[in-house]
């Protein structure tokens, strides 16, 4: 029997090598979650072996049965952010965001959310927001969508002038936002033990 194709649109999380025939890409797709795109190493470019990070592209996968990974068969690139790797501090604050998508599943019926909700940001990055302040907001919306009482359980903990930090960032266009580098690494540390300590995430110790 034939393995199943899919067609969908994807982000693209993540990309390395697996060993010396193949590469995979972690791609995060609104319907279906997040899924390995694998892919056959060539010494000829084409599209396929062209997918990039955080990419934004149409995909055919010949799934595993009983597996959310399968092989590229077509790709069609709608969107790449090149700018984002022009900023390192753009470019490492995708890549933790990325890294937190992947490290925790991503149920079908959340997909679309989490995917409209990484897109924003990515746009973001590239445009030139506060590569930490667009991180921060990421990550709260994030565990806020997940189903995790943030705003109670921690962000009502917080002292009076962090927490209006805090509300500033929530409510103010990325674009927009202004804040001392000091506040905002003291704010995502702030999010970074809530969610290790009070929530069932993964993060990584040096997210």
């Amino acid at each position: 029997m034939a393995s199943p194709l899919v067609s969908t649109q994807a982000l693209v999380l993540q990309k390395e090598s697996r060993g010396n025939s193949f590469s995979a890409a972690r791609i995060l797709s609104p319907t279906l979650g997040c899924l390995d795109a694998l892919m056959r190493k060539s010494s000829k470019l084409d599209r396929i072996s062209q997918v990039d990070m955080f990419d934004d592209g149409e995909f055919i996968l010949e799934m595993k049965e009983n597996s959310h990974s399968g092989f590229i068969k077509e790709y069609n690139l709608k969107r790449r952010r090149h700018d984002i790797a022009k900023n390192y501090n753009a470019f490492m604050a995708a890549s933790k965001m990325a890294k937190l998508i992947v490290a925790n599943p991503t149920h079908p019926e959340n997909a679309d959310d989490v995917h409209k909700l990484l897109k924003r940001s990515l746009d973001a990055w590239e445009r030139g927001a506060s590569p930490q302040a667009t991180l921060f907001k990421c990550m709260y919306l994030y565990c806020k969508d997940e189903g995790y009482p943030i705003k109670e359980e921690w962000r009502m903990q917080l002292p009076k002038r962090l927490r209006d930090i805090v509300d500033y960032i929530l409510v103010t266009p990325l674009d927009q936002i202004k804040v001392e580098e000091s506040d905002l690494e003291k704010a995502l540390q702030g999010i970074r033990q809530y969610m290790s300590r009070s929530t069932h995430l993964f993060i990584a110790e040096k997210h």
